[in-house]
């Protein structure tokens, strides 16, 4: 069971990010979190932590070890370190998406 310490904050300012670029990175690493989301005037609001994977079954959702570069996110004990990787990596993902989607808007 994890701790109210495991939530990371990540905060999404509307003019560095478009809102569906967030949702989509939300919805993508949604397997791997429990995740609060909460609009602002200014910004999107996360809250997330990290869920455990099973410890005989590999989690469902994204292959998030099939890019040579990237994190083995499934092998990873969970916890603050693990949240905060996996949120870093959501972040990643929806500014990649913001930038291919031409910017914020």
């Amino acid at each position: 069971m994890t701790d109210a310490t495991d939530w990371y904050d990540l905060k999404f300012h509307r003019e560095l990010y478009a809102g569906e670029a967030v949702d989509e990175a939300v919805q993508r690493y949604r397997k791997h979190i429990e995740v609060e989301m909460h609009e602002q005037p200014d910004v999107w609001h996360l809250r997330l932590r990290a869920i455990k994977p099973g410890p005989t079954s590999r989690p469902s959702g994204p292959d998030l070890t099939s890019r040579p570069s990237g994190p083995d996110l499934t092998s990873r004990p969970s916890g603050p370190d693990r949240t905060r990787r996996i949120a870093h990596e959501l972040a990643n993902y929806a500014l990649g998406l913001t930038i291919q989607r031409g910017g914020p808007t």
